[in-house]
C-alpha cells in the first residue's frame, strides 16, 4: 500500500474489563495483574492498556504484566480472558470490538467462543472516548474528506482502504462512509492499525 493510492482511518473506544465473579480479597492484590490487549503492540488500545497501567501500578505495589494477544479481530484475546479464573488478576483492555463481535462472527458468542459480553465480563472503567480521523498520504492531492471522495469517484477502485480488522469499528465506520459517498476503495486487510499505518506513510 505505499504510494499515494492509500486511505485509513483511526479511530477508539478503551474499555478496562475484568473477569466477572471475582471475589472481594483483603488482601487483594498480592501477586502480578495480567493484562491482556486483544490487539497489536503499538495500537490505539494497546498504547491506552500501558497508559492506565502506570497509573494503577502505583496503587497495589504489585507488577501488572501487559501482554498483546491479537487475531480474529480481538476474539482471541478476549476468549482468553473470558476463559481465565475470576479473581480479579486477569483484566482486558479493549474496544468496541467486545460488543459488536457477537453479532458479527458465528463464532464469538457465548456458546462456541467461550465468552459473552454482557455476561462474561464485568466493566470496571472508561479509559477513553475518541474520535475517528481519515488520513491519507500526504502526497495525495487532496486537503478534505470531500476532495478525497472526488477523487475515489473518479477512480472506482484506484485507491485503498488499509482495513485493521474486519467488522472493527474502523471498518464499520468505513464502509458507511463508503456507501454514503458512493466510492468502492479496494479493502486491504491489515491485522491492527500499526502495520495499517506504516505502509501508509511517504516512502
Amino acid at each position: 500500500m505505499r504510494g499515494i493510492r492509500a486511505f485509513g482511518l483511526a479511530a477508539g473506544v478503551a474499555i478496562i474489563l475484568l473477569g466477572a465473579g471475582a471475589q472481594a480479597q483483603s488482601n487483594y492484590p498480592n501477586r502480578p495483574i495480567h493484562i491482556v490487549v486483544p490487539y497489536p503492540a503499538g495500537g490505539i488500545v494497546d498504547i491506552v492498556a500501558r497508559t492506565v497501567t502506570e497509573q494503577v501500578g502505583r496503587d497495589p505495589k504489585q507488577a501488572i504484566v501487559v501482554e498483546a494477544r491479537p487475531g480474529g479481530n480481538s476474539n482471541i484475546g478476549t476468549a482468553s480472558v473470558a476463559r481465565s479464573e475470576p479473581d480479579g488478576y486477569t483484566w482486558l483492555v479493549t474496544g468496541p470490538a467486545v460488543l459488536i463481535n457477537p453479532t458479527l462472527y458465528k463464532d464469538a458468542g457465548y456458546k462456541d467462543a467461550g465468552w459473552d459480553a454482557m455476561l462474561g465480563f464485568k466493566c470496571v472503567g472508561l479509559a477513553i472516548w475518541n474520535q475517528s480521523v481519515a488520513v491519507v498520504n500526504s502526497s495525495l492531492p487532496v486537503k478534505t474528506l470531500g476532495e478525497f471522495v472526488e477523487l475515489a469517484r473518479s477512480k472506482p477502485g484506484h485507491y485503498n482502504f488499509g482495513n485493521p480488522g474486519t467488522g472493527s469499528s474502523i471498518d464499520l465506520t468505513a464502509q458507511k462512509l463508503f456507501q454514503t459517498a458512493g466510492i468502492k476503495p479496494t479493502n486491504v486487510g491489515y491485522k491492527g492499525q500499526p502495520p495499517a499505518l506504516i505502509d501508509l506513510s511517504p516512502t
